[in-house]
């Protein structure tokens, strides 16, 4: 079973984004608008049995980290300009906040290794190559780009089942945080 531990967006903000999503001509596969999230913890393919010991992770090292708001502000692309594979929104207010929890879930997971350094960030669309040269300039013009704010209130543990025409994940476990 593929899982992963993230925080959805807001179905409001969802909505928001996916309705600029709709009027502006951005390259690659776009993201659908249920499955906006923020990654904390890619933990790939893992047992079922896991499920419930990792419920228990969470609900042990998130029972007392305080809800917090989190905002968009901006586009970015990953890896660079020359070569971008990824499009996403950049986390505004909130970062500090979203890091830490992220710390916490990574460092109570003994099994979990990241293979890279934590870049929160909300996926748009993923690039393929042959990228319109003008990704540089649209970037530069969505600079100020809002999409109001929400409150994080709980961090998803999700499956994710890879189809032909996206993924469809499923939260098995919700661990709220404390408001």
């Amino acid at each position: 079973m593929r899982l992963f531990i993230a925080v959805k967006v807001e179905p409001a903000i969802a909505s928001e984004i996916a309705r600029w999503l709709a009027k502006v001509n951005i390259p690659g596969k776009k993201v659908s608008p249920e499955n906006f999230h923020l990654t904390l913890c890619f933990l790939g393919e893992r047992p079922e049995s896991e499920v419930l010991q990792l419920n228990k992770i969470l609900l042990k090292t998130l029972c007392d980290f305080n809800s917090f708001s989190l905002s968009f502000k901006g586009i970015g692309v990953f890896s660079h300009l020359k070569e971008p594979r990824v499009l996403y929104l950049k986390i505004h207010k909130g970062q500090k906040d979203l890091c830490l929890v992220q710390e916490k879930v990574a460092k109570a997971i003994p099994f979990y290794k990241a293979d890279k350094s934590y870049a929160p960030h909300l996926t748009l669309s993923r690039l393929k190559e042959n990228v319109n040269q003008n990704l540089a300039e649209f970037i530069s013009q969505n600079e100020d780009l809002e999409f109001g704010e929400f409150t994080v209130k709980e961090v998803t543990l999700f499956s994710s089942d890879l189809r032909a025409f996206g993924p469809v994940y499923k939260a098995l476990v919700n661990c709220s945080l404390v408001d």
